[in-house]
């Protein structure tokens, strides 16, 4: 079955409260809520779209495939949308860093930010 999972999203982005991210976001309290608790049964293209502009995305990094045990490890191609469970936030492994990694760690994702700004 291939739904939305915004948890991993949410989760790369260190939102610990998807309720209020998203209507700081501009979404009504409503469907902030089914959004924080992936009660949405259904997902049209627009809210698709409004949620990878959101977190800066594309929809192969909120869709998430779960195969029937017969497609299980049959090499299709979906299996590319599998997630594996993450352990650590990466806040977390970041803040394990020796102060100088964690400079250059600084210093490259700078240089990310500024280059995929001017691309834009």
């Amino acid at each position: 079955m291939i739904r939305i999972n915004l948890q991993h999203v949410l989760w790369l982005k260190n939102v610990h409260d998807a309720r209020k991210y998203f209507v700081s976001k501009g979404i009504n309290s409503t469907t902030a809520y089914r959004y924080a608790r992936m009660t949405n049964k259904r997902f049209t293209f627009k809210e698709l779209e409004t949620l990878c502009l959101m977190f800066d995305c594309t929809p192969n990094d909120v869709f998430e495939w779960v195969p029937k045990r017969e497609h299980a490890n049959q090499g299709y191609a979906l299996e590319k949308l599998i997630r594996a469970q993450e352990e650590e936030s990466l806040i977390h492994v970041i803040a394990k860093l020796p102060v100088e990694e964690l400079m250059d760690v600084k210093r490259y994702i700078l240089e990310k930010s500024k280059s995929s700004k001017e691309v834009r």
